[in-house]
């Protein structure tokens, strides 16, 4: 169980770093940036409705300018969560409760003529709560991330080019698996095995949801007169410390997990008399060398997580004429194929 505590000095922290950057900045000027959006909704789903939810966002930033032509971009984001979109209601994913996520992103940008390079770091704590009766900080899957990367931009003419690195790493403080939470001496005598339970736990791991990543990316950004274009790649490798690798009778290999993502991306957006017209795209491929055994069917199930994956979303913001006033419409279609993940029956067993 986390320390609340520890979780309230956490973001006084930030709230106070945050503060604290413009009055050690001298002569440099500062300007503050500050958005809140709530939003309130409620989902039906196979007939039944859901109790009325909201869904709300605070981003603050002092943005602050250095008279060398340095630039400090401290943020903070927190994001509430109470209702779900239409997207994760046909989707395959798991649909919590409640989330809740917080945390500093800080970017700092020296300018060298054509060229920026910057230094960035990131904390986030993301908190999630499967039932209505779960307490913050409770939660089995809450995460907590910490990130940091460097990235170097260069105009050339009307394009410009982008790389960037980082490396990261991932904690689930209230997860462990249910292997290494068992008594062996209980287990082996209620299977009146405990060779087996011996077996089976052998390399099973504790913290197997923890994983750390590196990341490269390439971005190039083109403008053709009023139409803006960008295209971007990135791969990242991550592994996984304590997750072995499931063998084909269910036991755990001496090997570990490893993962890797090749993600495309391409956007275009072009203004249009009073309105903005626009599109993004996104093509994934996850590969893992992690494998899964079904007990109930005593099936082995290879290369169990990887999958492609694509989504193509269009959109359109109608300027109205009106201060402040603005109509956004957005479309999404995409789709996820598993390359060796056996489809289920309505019962939940493999056939």
């Amino acid at each position: 169980m986390p320390d609340t505590d520890k979780t309230k000095k956490f973001i006084l922290s930030l709230l106070v770093l945050i503060l604290f950057c413009p009055l050690v900045a001298g002569a440099a000027q500062t300007t503050y940036v500050a958005d809140l959006t709530v939003r309130g909704g409620q989902y039906f789903l196979d007939g039944k409705s859901s109790s009325f939810g909201w869904n709300s966002s605070l981003y603050f930033a002092p943005v602050v300018n250095f008279s060398g032509g340095d630039i400090l971009i401290p943020v903070f984001n927190m994001n509430y969560r109470g209702t779900r979109d239409v997207r994760e209601l046909v989707g395959g994913d798991t649909l919590v409760r409640q989330t809740m996520d917080y945390g500093l992103y800080t970017k700092y940008t020296r300018n060298y003529g054509k060229t920026d390079l910057s230094l960035r770091f990131a904390a986030n704590q993301s908190l999630i709560n499967e039932t209505k009766d779960e307490s913050w900080g409770s939660g089995l899957f809450d995460y907590f991330t910490l990130m940091g990367g460097a990235e170097f931009a260069r105009g050339l003419g009307i394009h410009q080019a982008v790389l960037s690195a980082d490396y990261y790493s991932t904690s689930f403080s209230n997860y462990a698996s249910l292997v290494s939470e068992i008594d062996g001496d209980e287990f082996g005598q209620a299977l009146d095995d405990s060779d087996l339970y011996a077996e089976i736990s052998e390399n099973a791991g504790e913290n197997v949801l923890d994983f750390r990543g590196a990341a490269i990316g390439a971005a190039l950004i083109s403008e053709y007169g009023r139409t803006m274009l960008n295209y971007g790649w990135r791969i990242d490798l991550r592994n996984y410390p304590d997750q072995y690798l499931v063998k084909s009778d269910g036991s755990f290999s001496s090997s570990k997990r490893k993962d890797t993502v090749n993600t495309v991306t391409f956007s275009i957006n072009r203004p249009v008399k009073r309105t903005m017209l626009g599109a993004d795209t996104e093509l994934m491929f996850f590969s893992s060398n992690q494998n899964s055994f079904d007990a109930p069917a005593t099936k082995f199930l290879e290369d169990f997580h990887s999958y492609t994956s694509w989504r193509f979303s269009p959109v359109a913001v109608i300027y109205l004429g009106r201060r402040f006033s603005q109509l956004s419409l957005r479309g999404f279609v995409g789709a996820t194929y598993y390359s060796s993940r056996l489809a289920r029956n309505k019962k939940g067993g493999i056939p």
